[in-house]
């Protein structure tokens, strides 16, 4: 499970550490942020192997083991092994970075834990928080106490890998879709963009990416809706749907439960940010 935790600007825009994200016993599911996110996003893997990418850096890891990203890097995840578990903590606040540093995790990458009781026992204690409606100065607390102790038993592991770049002709398709994911989109219109004809296309990006262009698309917009169903509560399902490319409401609420497990009123219920 994985929850949007509420905050707001004018109460707690004072909290030097906030937390926005919380996930536990989370299945790792294919991700990809092409522009990086605004705040901290540490994976901490409890079971399986999952492969992380962030700025061309590409790593495994596994139980024991924690990904870290700073805000604003470009970053992909995805499971290696079905039973690929991880808890998540997103994190953000004014001192978010000095403490980030302070306590080791002064980059980006992979970085061994050496108690895992600590971690899990941390993010119970989180879990049980957010179920008794706790507020942001009681994660906040929570949290410094948990890189406070991480920071003892914590340590960054050499890179495993680059990635192998994605071609030129990739690259523009992804970038296309990125842009245009609120729009109809043929592939046809892929095609000519790249100019190549669309059965090498589909063949290509197939090689290259390990999916079709119309799973990569929807993946996209379903990363959009579920960002949209939290920021935009006053608008219906449907509506949210269409702002991300789904003419058809009955198939959004298909592919969108299918991705991510819930319908969309569902994740709705617990997924919020109020502002």
């Amino acid at each position: 499970m994985i929850f949007s935790m509420r905050y707001s600007s004018r109460q707690d825009g004072h909290i030097p550490l906030l937390l926005v994200y919380l996930g536990h016993g989370h299945a790792l599911e294919l991700s990809r942020h092409p522009h990086g996110t605004d705040f901290f996003l540490l994976y901490y893997c409890t079971q399986g192997k999952g492969e992380f990418t962030a700025d061309g850096q590409r790593c495994i890891i596994q139980p024991g083991q924690a990904f870290l990203v700073w805000p604003h890097v470009p970053m992909s995840c995805k499971a290696l092994t079905q039973d690929c578990t991880v808890e998540l903590l997103g994190l953000t606040g004014s001192c978010c970075e000095a403490i980030m540093s302070a306590c080791g995790m002064e980059e980006s990458g992979v970085y061994q834990i050496r108690d895992s009781g600590m971690m899990t026992d941390y993010m119970e204690r989180l879990v049980a928080l957010h179920s008794s409606g706790g507020q942001q100065r009681d994660y906040s607390k929570l949290c410094y106490a948990l890189l406070t102790d991480l920071s003892s038993c914590i340590r960054k592991l050499a890179e495993v890998q680059k990635e192998e770049p994605a071609s030129e002709t990739i690259q523009l398709v992804l970038s296309y879709l990125e842009n245009h994911y609120r729009e109809p989109v043929s592939l046809d219109a892929v095609a000519a963009e790249v100019g190549l004809t669309k059965e090498y296309l589909c063949v290509l990006f197939k090689r290259e990416t390990k999916q079709t262009i119309l799973q990569h698309l929807t993946l996209i917009r379903i990363g959009w809706a579920r960002l949209f169903l939290e920021q935009y509560p006053e608008k219906k399902a449907y509506e949210i749907g269409k702002m991300c490319g789904f003419e058809s409401p009955s198939y959004f609420g298909k592919k969108f439960r299918e991705i991510v497990g819930l319908t969309p009123e569902q994740y709705r219920r617990v997924n919020s940010i109020v502002l």
